[in-house]
């Protein structure tokens, strides 16, 4: 079906019941005050902050929530599953739950990344029991049962685990869906507990796909604390690491799956650095502070011929002062826009920031208290043809 419409997700992240937060957003780019919740039949949960932190992040954690065609794809943390909710194009904030949440096999889910090519949806999970689970799914009858489990036993967590070090970051499939990549923040604390890109290939028989068990782990040099992270190319990641003091370039040239670091720009006065979003359309990366009331655009090449040398990148920051925000945990992009979360304080509400990417100026500060949002609430979703 041919729509228009389009719309925005994101987790309440609420312990006793999590939930699927639904807003529309109009042609303008706003968002409005149409919303809806949907439950998720699972829990939320926070991860314990270390002392040593200054973020306010509930999960420490990219793509807790992510959208494939007509469905979305949820972590509950509480409750250590997955749910799969379906959107009615007619009205996207209209969602209904596909199936039954599914057990996984380790504790403490953070993040979800979906393979459409292989119908399979992989998780990062971060507790006492960590590693990546994957499973198959089908859009009429929901998720199978997990049929890949990698367990990351070095990370010596807890459940719920205390952050940000030492948690996974964000799983991601390459854009050929042959890969599966995840980032494991170290400590910077301690010279033996370095962080780690992980890389998994996915291999399929006749009658499905899964999680190789071999995995390829690489520490860049320079990097300890890698968090969010974004393809620019099939050969080039950007990844963000206050260790490099703002982000890193990555190349993923060889058949061995390992990375290399080939460039870093630092950021001045980041503070906690950890998701970036791009828009493919304008060549921008952004990235953003949940400790600082700042997003940081930053130009990119989606070509390899200079993953070797390293791409000319070029960064400006947008000063969203006026919006009274303390940071932001998570935030997208869909089209010319871009949508940041700001989990609030004792001073503001949980809301979002609306930012025009051509211009990057602010066109919107909402809001989100009739949805049930909160400073739990994490993940940033869109849908729709922009």
């Amino acid at each position: 079906m041919l729509t228009d419409k389009k719309a925005l997700y994101f987790l309440t992240n609420n312990e006793d019941s999590n939930s699927v937060a639904c807003i529309e957003i109009s042609s303008s780019g706003k968002i409005t005050g149409n919303g809806a919740v949907h439950k998720t039949r699972g829990k939320g949960a926070k991860i314990i902050t270390s002392s040593s932190s200054s973020s306010s992040e509930s999960l420490f954690s990219q793509s807790s929530i992510t959208v494939t065609d007509d469905h979305v794809f949820v972590v509950n943390p509480g409750s250590h599953t997955l749910s799969m909710l379906s959107i009615d194009p007619s009205n996207p904030i209209n969602l209904k739950l596909v199936g039954q949440p599914i057990k996984l096999p380790g504790e403490f889910p953070t993040t979800v990344s979906v393979s459409k090519k292989h119908k399979l949806v992989c998780v990062g999970l971060t507790g006492a029991k960590a590693g990546i689970s994957c499973s198959p799914y089908a859009p009429n009858t929901g998720l199978g049962a997990p049929t890949s489990w990698h367990e990351f036993k070095s990370l010596n967590q807890t459940t719920p685990p205390t952050g940000p070090y030492n948690t996974i970051s964000q799983v991601t499939f390459s854009p050929d869906e042959k890969t599966l990549y995840a980032t494991v923040k170290g400590d910077p604390r301690s010279s033996s507990k370095a962080g780690w890109l992980s890389s998994f290939p996915i291999l399929s028989n006749s009658s499905s796909s899964y999680l190789s068990e071999k995995e390829t782990r690489s520490t860049p040099q320079g990097t300890t604390q890698m968090s969010g992270y974004a393809l620019l190319s099939p050969s080039k990641m950007l990844v963000t690491d206050p260790s490099l003091g703002g982000i890193g370039i990555l190349s993923l040239l060889n058949q061995q799956l390992e990375a290399s670091l080939k460039q870093k720009l630092q950021i001045p006065n980041q503070k906690s650095i950890s998701h970036v979003s791009l828009s493919p359309g304008l060549k921008q990366a952004w990235i953003s502070d949940s400790a600082r009331n700042k997003l940081v655009s930053v130009s990119y090449s989606d070509s390899d011929d200079d993953v070797e040398e390293g791409p000319k990148m070029t960064t400006e920051e947008i000063d969203l002062e006026a919006t009274g925000d303390s940071g932001f945990t998570d935030l997208k992009s869909g089209g010319d826009f871009l949508y940041a979360l700001s989990p609030g304080d004792d001073k503001t509400d949980c809301g979002i920031t609306v930012v025009n990417a051509r211009d990057k100026k602010v066109i919107q500060r909402a809001g989100l208290s009739g949805v049930g949002a909160s400073k739990e609430s994490m993940g940033m979703a869109v849908w729709g043809k922009w």
